[in-house]
């Protein structure tokens, strides 16, 4: 066919269809009609090589992919976390037979790299990150993500009372520092907050003052954190601007100013729960990274220089901006119609102030109670009489009290605890409200019984014999605590006593179901093996301590 062709062309698209056919090059179908034409028998086969191909037995495989693995983890070490460089392919095959790890000559660099990209383990592969997800939120307030970043190249100048563009300061170096000292210059913050469901933002610009000691500009701060959240909380004058009510989550990073105590105790106390993303998972806050990306492309950059007199006149200009763009994208309509079938908790000012305000410290009495204007309220039979505690109103409008430890319970309306003076029985239902410990459980039970314990003791048991002519000093021996276990121990409670010692727990924080597995395995061995092997006791013991499981 070929060599019948009337045309180039013709020669050209007979070419085309062999090298589709048989998945090889154009250049190889050219050379094999040239053997044809020179009397060369050869059979085309896909991809044949024009050697043998044994294939290779699962050991065979098994034993390839484990020297791979030896070969990536040299590769690999060579950087210190996703920084620097790996290790060449030469240099960790030459380490990896030097070592005895692979055989001497079995492998090359370019089977080497073929191998690895073919296991997804190369360097570059073991880098990559793994596919993102998208947080989700069913309804409007489920999740708020936050974030503050500073505004680039704008710096509020305290002598002219003006907002100044600076391009010739950069954050990072103290050269920066200085000129924003030398003019008197502040940092200027955007704070931003994106409802996670419908995608609506919010943003509030600060020009805070330093903080901490030491500090000469000021950065993002619990303060103005507060200040944000409660313009997020209450309703706005103008309604046009979307946000209002308490979320459940507020999702931020680790250095966030919203991962203090105190910010989690006003939140709290509020209903709201403050979450870290993940380490090495920044993109759990994309929402809000885009967001503020968004702004800084667009009008982040429309600011005039010597235009914008004050912080006040340019959260108006932002406040804007963020109406149009909310309702541009959808994202206001989607928040207002999602709070149609979700409605929100609102915060109302009061509210705001009294999870900000304590009012102000209590005792718990004797009756697990707070006085408050004379009166009674019970708290908890959990806490001990003499606990201080801090009194403060949480969103919902209900009393409640938290302890040094950061516990919360709420206030009951109700008083002390009373029983019937003829059976003794509690009153009103609230046996539950009373809870004895274990302490309080023993401390009740030799009270009990000891007076016919007592009864049992001779009346010469307490005597001693007066007639000694040599009396040895009584104790016990020294034992020096090792970690290293008895090399046989042969009953049970020994053993549980060997894993109270080595993890500092007690029976309670076992469980009493860790115990009951613990007797049963230690009482196999001992029955099996007349002894409890220490190997079993390490393994035991390093389970609870998270150490592993290593002898």
């Amino acid at each position: 066919m070929w060599k019948h062709a009337t045309s180039r062309f013709e020669k050209k698209n007979v070419v085309l269809t062999f090298a589709e056919q048989f998945g090889v090059s154009k250049e190889t179908i050219y050379d094999r009609f040239r053997e044809i034409e020179n009397g060369v028998s050869r059979t085309i086969v896909a991809g044949y090589s024009g050697v043998a191909q044994v294939r290779k037995t699962r050991s065979q495989l098994e034993e390839e992919k484990a020297h791979m693995l030896t070969i990536a983890l040299i590769k690999r070490g060579g950087k210190v976390g996703k920084q620097g460089y790996g290790i060449s392919t030469d240099l960790a095959i030459t380490a990896a037979e030097n070592e005895g790890l692979i055989p001497r000559g079995k492998y090359t660099r370019s089977t080497v790299d073929r191998l690895l990209n073919q296991l997804g383990i190369s360097t570059k592969l073991v880098d990559t990150p793994s596919v993102a997800t998208e947080l989700m939120s069913p309804y409007p307030n489920h999740c708020w993500i936050v974030d503050a970043t500073m505004k680039n190249h704008y710096f509020l100048n305290i002598k002219k009372n003006r907002i100044d563009f600076r391009s010739d300061i950069k954050y990072d170096s103290s050269h920066g520092m200085d000129i924003m000292e030398e003019h008197s210059l502040k940092r200027i913050w955007d704070y931003f907050i994106v409802d996670n469901y419908s995608k609506s933002y919010l943003m509030m610009t600060f020009a805070p003052d330093p903080k901490t000691i030491g500090a000469k500009h000021g950065g993002e701060n619990t303060a103005d954190w507060i200040t944000f959240l409660t313009y997020a909380m209450m309703i706005k004058g103008d309604l046009r601007i979307p946000v209002q009510g308490i979320p459940k989550l507020i999702f931020c990073d680790k250095g966030s100013g919203l991962n203090s105590d105190h910010m989690k105790i006003f939140l709290g106390r509020l209903g709201a729960e403050v979450r870290i993303h993940m380490p090495g998972h920044a993109s759990a806050k994309g929402a809000v990274e885009s967001r503020v990306g968004a702004y800084k492309r667009s009008f982040g950059v429309t600011i005039n220089k010597g235009k914008i007199y004050s912080l006040d006149e340019l959260r108006n200009y932002d406040n804007r901006y963020l109406i149009f763009d909310n309702n541009k994208s959808g994202a206001f309509q989607k928040w207002v119609d999602g709070t149609k079938e979700f409605p929100i908790t609102k915060a109302t000012r009061k509210s705001i102030q009294d999870a900000l305000v304590t009012e102000n410290e209590k005792v718990i009495t004797a009756y697990g109670t707070i006085q408050i204007d004379k009166q009674h309220y019970f708290v908890s039979s959990e806490l001990p009489r003499g606990t201080k505690v801090i009194v403060f109103t949480n969103s919902e409008n209900s009393r409640c009290v938290q302890t040094d430890d950061g516990r919360i319970f709420n206030v009951k309306p109700y008083g002390k605890i009373q029983r019937n003076i003829e059976t003794f029985e509690i009153l009103n239902d609230r046996g539950h409200e009373v809870r004895q410990s274990e302490l309080q459980q023993l401390r009740k039970h030799i009270q009990e019984t000891s007076q016919k314990f007592k009864e049992t003791i001779k009346q010469e048991s307490y005597l001693r014999d007066t007639n000694i002519t040599y009396f040895p000093a009584q104790g016990e021996d020294a034992e020096t605590h090792v970690a290293m276990a008895p090399a046989k121990i042969l009953k049970v409670d020994e053993a549980i006593t060997y894993v109270f010692n080595e993890t500092g727990f007690t029976a309670d924080e076992i469980g009493e179901n860790d115990l009951d597995a613990m007797r049963e395995v230690f009482g196999k061995f001992i029955d099996q093996l007349g002894f409890v092997p220490s190997e079993t006791l390490y393994k035991i013991v390093n389970i609870y301590l998270g150490t592993g499981t290593g002898g």
